[in-house]
C-alpha cells in the first residue's frame, strides 16, 4: 500500500505542481521537445529517489500506469479520427 500511496505522490507532484511552466504543460506532447524531455526526466528523478525501486509492487504499479497511458492515448486517437472521419 505504501508504494501505491507513493507513486500517487509523485505522480501529482511530477503532473501537477511541477509543470507550472507553460513550456513544460504545453510542449510535453511534441517529441524531443525541451517540455517533454525535462517532463520525463522529473518522473525519472522522481522514481528512482522513492527508493522502493527494487520493490516487486513498484515495478507492476509502475507497468499498469504505462498501460493505461498507453491505452488512453490509443482510445483518445480514435475518438478524434472518428470525430473527423466522414
Amino acid at each position: 500500500m505504501h508504494v501505491s500511496l507513493a507513486n500517487a505522490i509523485k505522480h501529482f507532484i511530477a503532473d501537477f505542481p511541477l509543470q507550472a511552466f507553460p513550456f513544460m504543460c504545453a510542449n510535453k506532447g511534441t517529441y524531443g521537445h525541451a517540455g517533454g524531455v525535462i517532463h520525463a526526466l522529473i518522473h525519472g528523478i522522481f522514481s528512482m529517489g522513492w527508493g522502493p525501486t527494487t520493490h516487486e509492487e513498484f515495478w507492476v504499479l509502475l507497468g499498469v500506469d504505462q498501460f493505461l497511458h498507453g491505452v488512453t492515448y490509443i482510445a483518445l486517437s480514435y475518438y478524434f479520427i472518428k470525430a473527423v472521419s466522414p
